[in-house]
């Protein structure tokens, strides 16, 4: 999002995840000051379950190696570091050889399929709240058939993320899953169809269950 704050909390969590949470920390330099960035431990610390997880650990980890006054984000060493121990930690290649495998061979279908870092925790919705915008992105989707690199970079301006629904949730009805070329479709990515249900001073999804907020 290209929003500009004067200060930014975040909960502790992994580096890439603080990093990006800083990022929006006067993120256009029109402040005559530097922003504020607060990184703080909630009273209840819980972590989804599997790489996130994992990730936030060994960003404890390196603040204990280095200490905080090395926690500089604009230093490029600090997150070669990071990335090493946590891919030391979870060994991709070894517990995700087809994974691996996809990337080498540059297969983005396969790539978009099976790559997770929180496994299925939540979806990509494509909402119309720019009219244009969004029929410009779905009739794109239609023509190219499959989701390509070009498609999600200008779509992540468009969408929202949510968690995932329960399988019998009624919101499955309002949403049409992205292709992925050979006749798949994403689990990821969706458009949403009812242009009545996002709120465009919630900035979110309104419906009969409930109040997602992007």
């Amino acid at each position: 999002m290209d929003v500009d704050f004067p200060v930014v909390y975040r909960a502790f969590g992994p580096l890439d995840a603080i990093a990006q949470a800083a990022g929006q920390c006067n993120r256009n330099g029109a402040m005559e000051e530097s922003g504020r960035v607060f990184v703080f431990l909630p009273e209840e610390e819980r972590y989804p379950p599997g790489g996130f997880q994992q990730a936030a650990e060994v960003t404890r980890t390196l603040i204990n190696e280095v200490g905080f006054e090395r926690m500089d984000l604009h230093v490029p060493d600090l997150f070669r570091r990071y990335y090493t121990q946590l891919y030391d930690l979870t060994k991709l290649t070894e517990s995700a050889r087809e994974l691996d495998d996809a990337i080498k061979g540059r297969s983005f279908v396969d790539v978009a399929r099976l790559y997770r870092i929180i496994a299925e925790d939540s979806i990509n919705v494509v909402v119309p709240y720019d009219r244009e915008a969004y029929d410009a992105l779905r009739n794109r989707l239609a023509e190219d058939g499959r989701l390509t690199r070009s498609w999600i970079r200008k779509a992540r301006a468009h969408s929202i993320s949510l968690f995932r629904p329960k399988p019998d949730a009624e919101v499955w009805n309002c949403l049409e899953p992205a292709p992925l070329g050979r006749g798949e479709l994403s689990r990821v990515w969706f458009i949403y169809l009812i242009e009545g249900h996002y709120d465009r001073d919630l900035l979110g999804l309104t419906a009969a269950e409930g109040v997602w907020i992007a």
